[in-house]
This record gives structure tokens, C-alpha cells and sequence, in this order.
């Protein structure tokens, strides 16, 4: 507490003011998106009660990232017609691919759906996250800690990628896909 630049007792302080505008919507998923991926993981060996040699992290393209947050601005705005949805996402330019894998933009609305308002809300705050920049940084060192094995991290587009089951293509945003050896 003294360190801090306090004076005072701490048991006769007051409790810091909450402000929303000192909440970083990034910060949050970080966090989230870091749990809920070393719970996967932890669920997985635990169900295949196998000793892992090795953990490969695939994370979404650009491309389905910005699916992902047209979808979301979408779904906020109350539509979750799959079928409009779909038709708006073709007839924009920059998303018309998305035709070519109509089963992502279900399960994304399911995801988004099945989701707070609240972390909806903070998704829409953080288009610019960067899911494979994050974990690098963050999950190899938790990874070789929690699980003791090297955990590799791609995007589903990267030109070096490991990928010997195919599972790359089942990556969506905020929902790696994950490949245990």
C-alpha cells in the first residue's frame, strides 16, 4: 500500500470509483479468450486421457473475422434470420465469399447468440483484435506451464502451416480450433 503512494490505513480507504470508460474491451477478451481455450484443452485431455507431445492452436483468417463482426453488428441490430443475414453478407462486396462456407455463418450466429449481451457488446468494441498476434505472445509460455508441451499457434491462412488433420478449416473467431498430438 505504501509503495502504491499511500499514506493512510487501507482498511479506512475508500473503494476506487468504477468508470466504464476506463474498461478495455480488448483487455477482456484477451482474458476470456485465454481461459476458455486452456479449458478446451484441459477438457480434451481429460476426455482422451492422452499425454500430449504436442498442442497446435489454429486461429480465423481476416476474412472470417470480418464476417464475424458483420454478423455481430448484425445480430446486435436484432437480426438473426440466417437467411438475411446471409443475403446481406453476399451483397456486400468484401464479404461475398461467404457464400462458399454458409455452415460458418451458422455456427457464428450461434456463438454470438449464445453469448451476454454485455460480451457482445465488447466484441463489437474490439474489431481489431488480434487473436494469433495474442496468443503467441501469451499461450506458448502458459501452455508449456500448464500442460508442460510446446503449443504452436497458425491462422488458418498462414503459408507455413502445420496442419496434418485438416483442422485449421474449423477455426472461428474468438473459437480456435486446437490439434492435440
Amino acid at each position: 500500500w505504501e509503495k502504491l503512494g499511500n499514506h493512510t490505513l487501507v482498511s479506512t480507504s475508500l473503494w476506487p470509483k468504477y468508470s466504464a470508460d476506463s474498461i478495455n474491451a480488448s483487455a477482456i477478451q484477451s482474458e476470456e479468450l485465454l481461459k476458455l481455450l486452456i479449458d478446451d484443452i484441459a477438457n480434451i485431455l481429460k476426455v482422451t486421457k492422452i499425454t500430449p507431445k504436442k498442442i497446435t492452436i489454429y486461429t480465423a483468417d481476416s476474412f472470417k473475422s470480418k464476417v464475424y463482426h458483420s454478423i455481430l453488428d448484425k445480430v446486435m441490430s436484432g437480426q438473426t434470420n440466417m437467411g438475411i443475414v446471409m443475403k446481406e453478407l453476399i451483397a456486400n462486396p468484401e464479404t461475398a465469399d461467404v457464400k462458399k462456407i454458409p455452415d460458418f455463418v451458422q455456427k457464428t450466429i450461434k456463438d454470438i447468440l449464445s453469448e451476454p449481451t454485455e460480451i457482445r457488446e465488447m466484441k463489437l468494441q474490439s474489431k481489431e483484435f488480434d487473436e494469433k498476434k495474442f496468443l503467441v505472445s501469451e499461450l506458448t509460455d502458459i501452455g508449456k506451464k500448464e500442460f508442460d508441451v510446446d503449443i504452436d499457434i497458425f491462422s488458418e491462412t498462414d503459408s507455413d502451416i502445420y496442419d496434418p488433420k485438416g483442422k485449421a478449416r474449423h477455426a472461428r473467431p474468438f473459437k480456435p480450433a486446437i490439434l492435440i498430438e
